[in-house]
């Protein structure tokens, strides 16, 4: 008898049954001094053309266990558990229900309230392994460092192609595709795309800074 082709299983339909959801059945006999535990066989063979699952539909809704998802009402993102769905709704909402006993600044996250306690506490838990050694009192300020030493740029602008090694000078570079201008003079209204540019226009005698306004030396 020639052995079985072994890929002939591939030609039959095969049910994936995750761990947690495919039943354990262990014998009541012991093998070698450990217990036989058999898993039933995710299909039934019955020929190339007959091939099909061993479960009945009934039996399959039965044994695999539906995960419910909490919907986001905003952006339409699912997630696992009520708790991460209400964690990111702050990101709609701009609730920001944690604040530093200290200085009195609010977050949307309690883990970036615990970064941000380490300012005032002086710890920085995470070093550079790198090369240079620098500690960072944040994980994501570790991790920014980092690239600095490999040349990383894991951040893409789908628009024109270019990389950036912050998630932050993406979204700044993205200004210039959208037009986006998030910074307003509080003296003439107008609007400038960075802040960098703003605070130039503010201080220049021909913006609305002290000497545009007269009271400049001289």
């Amino acid at each position: 008898v020639s052995d079985p082709d072994p890929d002939a299983e591939q030609q039959h339909p095969v049910i994936d049954l995750s761990e947690e959801s495919s039943p354990i059945q262990v014998s009541g006999h012991i093998q070698g001094g450990q217990l036989a535990v058999q898993r039933p066989p995710p299909f039934l063979d019955l020929g190339p053309s007959k091939a099909k699952s061993c479960y009945s539909g009934a039996d399959m809704q039965q044994k695999v266990p539906r995960k419910r998802v909490y919907m986001c009402r905003f952006c339409g993102k699912g997630f696992s558990s009520p708790a991460n769905l209400e964690s990111h709704l702050r990101t709609h909402t701009g609730e920001r229900p944690y604040g530093c006993s200290i200085c009195g600044k609010k977050f949307s996250q309690f883990w970036n309230l615990k970064i941000h306690r380490n300012i005032h506490t002086g710890e920085r838990p995470y070093q550079c392994l790198l090369s240079c050694g620098k500690a960072f009192s944040g994980l994501s300020n570790l991790e920014a460092h980092e690239r600095v030493h490999t040349g990383e740029k894991p951040f893409r602008c789908n628009t024109c192609g270019k990389h950036f090694s912050e998630a932050g000078n993406l979204k700044k570079h993205q200004r210039v595709h959208t037009g986006e201008k998030p910074f307003s003079c509080d003296q003439c209204g107008k609007k400038f795309a960075w802040i960098c540019n703003l605070r130039t226009h503010q201080q220049s005698a021909t913006g609305c800074g002290p000497q545009a306004r007269g009271g400049g030396l001289g």
